[in-house]
């Protein structure tokens, strides 16, 4: 009940990036829509079509369309503020960052999938939505520009699923496990976001010399 409860205002928050996308690129409507849905549910789609558990859950839950469609009116709603706003969306962002995370391992290890097969679908449940939006939008997606967001992503899905093999964890000591691990990501994610860390900075990538 709690990882849902999370799953919605992380779908709720990564709606409202995708509808101030669209307004920065000046969308109408339904172009805020797809953007919105794109980052909300891209990701958890993905997963479900990968892992052949159909239909995915967007299709099962309708509240999940509520949300979104909640955001956009949200958006419209307050768009004057949007840039005073959207500051704090990161704050979301991160929360549905590390809920995704778990969500996706989590899905993984209970149909039985391999170790890194578990945490690939954390990481395409994180960020797969984003990338969808960017690419829609016209732009090069976020986490090929901001390592340290698919590397939370990464490690996060490691610890996770660690925790879930070496503790054995049910019950109680499952939800500490998810708790922990959310809260790691979304400290690495702010804490990286506003000290502007960016693995880039440490290794970047050579640049080929001109032909001229």
């Amino acid at each position: 009940m709690l990882l849902l409860i999370l799953d919605y205002i992380g779908v709720f928050a990564f709606a409202i990036s995708g509808v101030v996308l669209a307004f920065y690129k000046k969308f109408d409507l339904y172009g805020a829509f797809t953007l919105a849905a794109a980052v909300a549910i891209g990701g958890g789609v993905t997963r479900d079509v990968i892992l052949g558990s159909t239909p995915p859950a967007f299709f099962q839950d309708v509240n999940y369309l509520y949300i979104i469609i909640g955001a956009i009116i949200f958006c419209y709603a307050l768009y004057r503020f949007m840039d005073h706003i959207y500051k704090y969306v990161v704050i979301f962002d991160a929360l549905g960052l590390g809920v995704f995370v778990v969500i996706g391992t989590q899905k993984g290890f209970d149909m039985g999938m391999n170790w890194y097969t578990c945490i690939l679908m954390g990481v395409i449940t994180a960020t797969g939505g984003g990338m969808i939006r960017d690419v829609l939008a016209g732009d090069t997606p976020f986490v090929l520009r901001k390592e340290v967001y698919a590397s939370a992503a990464l490690l996060g899905g490691s610890m996770y699923y660690v925790g879930l093999i070496t503790l054995d964890a049910h019950g109680i000591a499952i939800t500490a496990l998810q708790l922990f691990v959310i809260a790691f990501i979304v400290i690495l994610r702010l804490g990286t976001y506003f000290f502007n860390i960016n693995l880039s900075d440490m290794f970047r990538t050579p640049t080929l010399p001109s032909k001229d």
